[in-house]
């Protein structure tokens, strides 16, 4: 691989590293030579990260819950010079407004983009991320398409979209990029959920996929491309990164 595609020896923050696609990019970064901050709910799942990527001591594993702000301050704690940063962390729920309640709209708003919006506020006010650095929102073609039941999750991950723009104009001067990834469908626990509740819908929906559906390890492969030198002159842009999906729309 081209030397413009590594990561070797640069810091990378990794929001949502205990499972899907931000646990792949985890392992993707340290595999890649980069130092990675992972951060997750979960201890558990964060010792199980910690077991499988080798030389663990090179790292840092932070347990926080970026929506409190003990949980932040935890994290900004052990971020310093980061060169890229990918948050990864996101619940998803599908319900018909007129079932949605007041919990469900603070829970997925809170963790899937003020926790972000506040987290990079930050990280640049404390001068965290190193001039040069690469950020990455990931957000979904639910974002871009609209789908029944869907109509919460998808204003957080539109809004995703829209802040990487903003942030990538407010933060040109240190040339500090920011770009978001809309993801399709991605093989991880989540989707096993979705097939289970319905499979008539499932079938539906992969029918809607030219290339079926992804894997974390495709998705990573995105992440990687936006945190190296090889996208050094994207910004501001929206990645979208779905097997065909939004051909239909």
């Amino acid at each position: 691989m081209s030397e413009n595609f590594s990561l070797k020896g640069k810091k990378i923050l990794i929001t949502g590293a205990t499972s899907g696609l931000g646990r792949a990019c985890a392992l993707r970064c340290a595999a890649e030579g980069a130092q990675i901050v992972a951060s997750g709910r979960n201890a558990e799942k964060l010792e199980s990260l910690k077991a499988e990527i080798a030389e663990p001591s090179a790292h840092v594993f932070v347990r926080a819950d970026l929506c409190k702000q003990d949980g932040l301050e935890t994290l900004l704690s052990k971020c310093d010079a980061l060169d890229g940063a990918v948050f990864a962390a996101g619940i998803s729920l599908m319900k018909p407004i007129k079932f949605v309640s007041d919990e469900d709209i603070s829970n997925v708003f809170n963790i899937n983009m003020t926790s972000v919006i506040k987290s990079t506020r930050e990280l640049l006010k404390r001068r965290k991320l190193s001039k040069g650095a690469s950020v990455v929102f990931v957000s979904s073609t639910a974002g871009l398409v609209a789908k029944p039941a869907h109509s919460v999750y998808a204003i957080t991950k539109a809004a995703l979209i829209r802040f990487a723009q903003d942030m990538a104009v407010e933060n040109s001067a240190m040339r500090i990029r920011f770009n978001s990834i809309s993801l399709g469908m991605i093989e991880t626990p989540m989707t096993k959920d979705f097939i289970e509740q319905d499979a008539d819908l499932y079938h539906a929906d992969l029918k809607r996929y030219l290339l079926g559906y992804g894997t974390p390890r495709q998705a990573a492969d995105a992440v990687q491309f936006l945190l190296s030198a090889a996208a050094d002159w994207i910004t501001g842009t929206n990645l979208i990164v779905d097997g065909g999906y939004t051909c239909f729309k």
